[in-house]
C-alpha cells in the first residue's frame, strides 16, 4: 500500500512498494509460493481498500506524511476485518523511538526502519513462523508487550543491486487494470539525506 499524491487524471506509479516487490520477486528461494496483489497507489474509501487487502498474509504500508494518517485508518480497519494478517509499517512516517507509535497503533505488527528490500524479504520468508526475531531493522511488541528493536543492517551504496520495478514488469498488471489512467513514474538516483546532522 502507497498512497500517493494525485493530481487532476495523473497518479504516480507506487515505486517503494515497487522495489520492495521487485526485489522479492527476483530473491525469494520459491517466488512462485507468492502472489503478490495490484498495489493501492490512490485514496480510495477505506473499505474499499480493505476489502481488496482482506484476507492477505501480510500488508506492507509505505508511509509518507502525505498518507500517513489514512494508511493508519485503511491498517486498522484491515485488522479488525481479517485480523491474522500480518500489517507491516515503513517508510519516513515511521518513528525511529517507536515504542509509543506500537503502543498506540496496536493494530501494526512490524514497524520497519531503513532500507525496505532486504527487510520484506526476510518477513516474507519468515511469514509462515512468524520469527521476527533476527530481521534487521524492524520493531515489535512481544504479546506480553515488551519492544523488541532490532539494529538496522547496513546501507547499502549500489542501487543497481536493487532490480527496477519498472524494467522488471512489476507495474504491468496495475496499467493493465487501469488503462485510462495517466501514470507519473519517479526515479531514483540517490537514497538517505545528504545531510550528516
Amino acid at each position: 500500500v502507497q498512497f500517493n499524491s494525485s493530481f487532476p487524471g495523473e497518479n504516480y506509479l507506487p515505486l517503494s512498494v515497487g522495489m520492495l516487490q521487485a526485489y522479492a520477486q527476483r530473491q525469494l528461494a520459491q517466488p512462485e509460493n507468492y502472489e503478490f496483489l495490484l498495489p493501492l497507489y490512490r485514496r480510495i474509501p477505506v473499505s474499499e481498500a480493505v476489502e481488496h487487502l482482506r484476507g492477505a498474509d501480510v500488508a506492507f504500508f509505505s508511509t509518507y506524511v502525505w498518507n500517513y494518517r489514512i494508511s493508519l485508518e485503511v491498517a486498522r480497519a484491515l485488522k479488525e476485518k481479517s485480523p491474522d494478517t500480518v500489517i507491516a509499517f515503513g517508510g519516513p512516517s515511521v518513528p525511529d523511538r517507536v515504542e509509543p507509535f506500537l503502543n498506540e497503533q496496536t493494530f501494526i505488527d512490524l514497524a520497519c526502519h531503513g532500507e525496505g528490500e532486504k527487510t520484506a524479504l526476510a518477513i516474507l520468508e519468515k511469514l509462515e513462523t512468524k520469527d521476527w526475531d533476527r530481521i534487521s531493522g524492524i520493531s515489535f511488541l512481544r504479546e506480553n508487550r515488551t519492544l523488541v528493536s532490532n539494529p538496522k543492517g547496513p546501507r547499502n551504496a549500489d542501487l543497481n543491486d536493487f532490480p527496477s520495478p519498472y524494467t522488471e514488469g512489476v507495474f504491468d498488471p496495475l496499467m493493465k487494470a487501469h488503462p485510462s489512467e495517466r501514470w507519473l513514474a519517479a526515479w531514483e538516483t540517490n537514497r538517505g539525506c545528504p545531510f550528516s546532522c
